[in-house]
């Protein structure tokens, strides 16, 4: 999921709130692919979009670091209906010309 993605969707949950919250004032959506990623993954796609490595130094978990996560997009559904994502390679990918381009 990228950035326009994840704009795309909040406009239709703003759009069909109203009729979705019955008389609550706000709501908590998860925008999210659904998927778990794995941050190597992120890492290795980092390095082969900008043609670099990247070294790593691992550290204990600090207090506050999560170590699973998983989004539940359930609600988003609810919302928007049919849920339409950037895969998650191509979102870097895009993020990462923009960021050559811009830098």
């Amino acid at each position: 999921m990228d950035s326009v993605d994840i704009i795309q969707k909040l406009i239709k949950v703003v759009r069909n709130s109203r009729k979705l919250l019955s008389g609550n004032f706000f709501d908590i959506v998860n925008v999210a692919c659904g998927k778990r990623i794995h941050l190597r993954y992120l890492v290795k796609l980092l390095e082969e979009n900008f043609n670099s490595s990247i070294k790593i130094k691992y550290l204990p978990l600090q207090k506050g670091d999560v170590k699973n996560t998983f989004s539940d997009s359930r609600k988003l559904k609810k919302y928007i209906g049919k849920i339409n994502h950037t895969k998650f390679s191509e979102g870097i990918r895009k993020f990462c010309d923009w960021y050559k381009d811009y830098y």
